[in-house]
């Protein structure tokens, strides 16, 4: 894995700050992962869409899943529970 810069950090840590319930992130190359989920307008202010994939939980009233977002080569995943 490559060094990122403060910016691509402080980016990351921001956009996974935004997703309810997020336990664990991921980064991994853009020839390493194909996102899943539908796309949508991401309103973080540090990119423009992100790809949302869900499931209901095992009560039926908690979701789990994960949020994916595209910063230079790379995609960075958020997987939540709540």
């Amino acid at each position: 894995m490559s060094a990122f810069s403060n910016k691509t950090l402080a980016a990351i840590s921001g956009l996974s700050e935004g997703v309810d319930g997020c336990y664990g992130i991921m980064v991994k190359h853009q020839s390493e992962h194909t996102p899943k989920g539908i796309t949508q307008d991401c309103d973080t202010g540090h990119v423009k869409s992100e790809w949302v994939s869900q499931s209901a939980g095992f009560s039926g009233d908690d979701f789990t899943g994960t949020v994916t977002w595209k910063l230079g080569e790379y995609y960075v995943i958020a997987m939540f529970a709540c």
